[in-house]
């Protein structure tokens, strides 16, 4: 009965031990490629009420995680500006630079942090509560949604 005891154990450790030391890594999460073209929307709300919604672009490059890139509007009031931030699996933040012109023709500038989803069928949504910028009535519930070209 200790004899077979014995084995027992023994086959149990050893079965254990192969198991724990199996050539199996654990698999890194893949960032996710927001490289290249994209156009769609940019919604956003002006002084109280005003919803406003334009035609922009996006031209995005990536190192790793990091993105930078531009972005403008191609319908509406001209808007633009440059992209810098950090995505992963399914996601982005960072901070866009704003620039325009008001309706009394000062440039306005300014910035503001954004955050979103990176979509697998190809589109993003990205968005920021406030544009903070040196003029009056910022847009605010800013949202762009594009899609890769």
């Amino acid at each position: 009965m200790i004899k077979r005891l014995s084995v027992c154990v023994c086959l149990l450790a050893a079965v254990s031990c192969s198991k724990s030391n199996s050539n199996s890594s654990p698999t890194t999460p893949t960032i996710v490629n927001v490289a290249g073209r994209w156009s769609g929307t940019i919604q956003y709300t002006q002084g109280e009420t005003l919803r406003v919604d334009d035609a922009v672009a996006m031209t995005l490059a990536q190192s790793g995680s990091t993105v930078t890139g531009t972005w403008n509007t191609t319908t509406g009031v001209t808007r633009q500006g440059t992209v810098s931030g950090s995505v992963n699996t399914d996601s982005f933040s960072g901070n866009f630079t704003y620039n325009s012109t008001s309706a009394g023709g000062f440039a306005c500038t300014g910035s503001m942090v954004v955050t979103g989803t990176v979509f697998s069928s190809g589109n993003l949504i990205w968005s920021s509560p406030v544009v903070v910028e040196n003029c009056t009535n910022p847009p605010t519930n800013v949202t762009f949604n594009v899609v890769k070209q």
